[in-house]
């Protein structure tokens, strides 16, 4: 009796799982569509395998695991969804320093730099404009201006209100869309940025109202405060509630600036156009 009824547990299919209706014979079970074996209805499907990605020669990424040691940052804060395997992008921190001052703030011309490294690895330049002018922040490898990097292609002919398409020179890839709160940023400097079908993205807006205000109206009163209430901007969620990356000027006689990304799904694009593009045309 035993030996049959260890027969009968062996041999007979498993029961049914929910929404699954076993024929009277046995053999045979219904899966919602068709009639499949019962055996076969029985047998649980191989897990998918864990997609992989690789974004280096030598370095593979699984969805959970970070390009590298950035703290962790809600999800609401990594907005770009795509981003250049150029590993010149791939930095979390620059410094953009300002070549030539100009009074008007026409032909301004900067130089990026990375960690550690001497020598400058990209080059931007914005030419001379009047208002209903339209002209483009271009970076550049070098100063020689031979190979084009990437390019804040002007839209309108007022930097007040201005909007400045983000376009990757390489592979004509529309990044991101820029644009400048002109009034708000009388009180605190904003820009949106929007992703390339228009729909807003996240912030990139002065640290704090309260610091903005007094750089603005500061003047002889405040004016040692000056000194340590140097314009500070911040990479923003929508909802202005999570930072995850900053535009920081350094105390120079020159305009210079520190970009930090907290997380890398911001795209490092951004990072090396926001410098040069927010100096030359946030300021007038």
């Amino acid at each position: 009796m035993k030996d049959a009824a260890a027969t009968f547990l062996t041999d007979s299919p498993a029961p049914p799982r929910m929404g699954e209706q076993l024929s009277e014979d046995g053999q045979w079970m219904w899966n919602g569509s068709d009639w499949v074996p019962a055996e076969q209805a029985a047998t649980p499907e191989p897990a998918a395998p864990v997609a992989t990605e690789e974004v280096a020669p030598g370095i593979v990424v699984t969805p959970d695991i970070q390009m590298d040691a950035a703290p962790p940052v809600p999800a609401a804060a990594a907005p770009m969804e795509t981003q250049s395997r150029d590993p010149r992008y791939m930095h979390n921190e620059l410094e953009v320093k300002q070549r030539i001052r100009s009074l008007f703030k026409f032909g301004q011309q900067y130089e990026i730099y990375a960690p550690g490294q001497e020598e400058a690895v990209g080059y931007a330049h914005r030419g001379f404009n009047l208002a209903f002018m339209k002209v483009d922040c271009v970076v550049y490898t070098d100063h020689t201006c031979s190979e084009e990097l990437l390019r804040a292609r002007q839209t309108n002919g007022f930097d007040g209100w201005g909007n400045f398409e983000i376009i990757d020179s390489k592979t004509g890839e529309h990044i991101a869309t820029y644009k400048r709160h002109f009034w708000a940023s009388n009180l605190q400097r904003k820009w949106t940025v929007s992703k390339p079908d228009g729909t807003p993205w996240f912030l990139i807006q002065e640290d704090s109202m309260g610091k903005s205000i007094i750089r603005r109206i500061g003047g002889g009163l405040f004016a040692p405060l000056l000194i340590f209430l140097r314009t500070n901007m911040n990479f923003r969620s929508l909802d202005g509630t999570v930072d995850f990356g900053s535009f920081n000027r350094k105390l120079s006689l020159r305009d210079r600036y520190q970009l930090q990304r907290a997380t890398p799904e911001l795209d490092g694009r951004l990072l090396w156009i926001t410098g040069p593009l927010l100096d030359n045309c946030g300021g007038r």
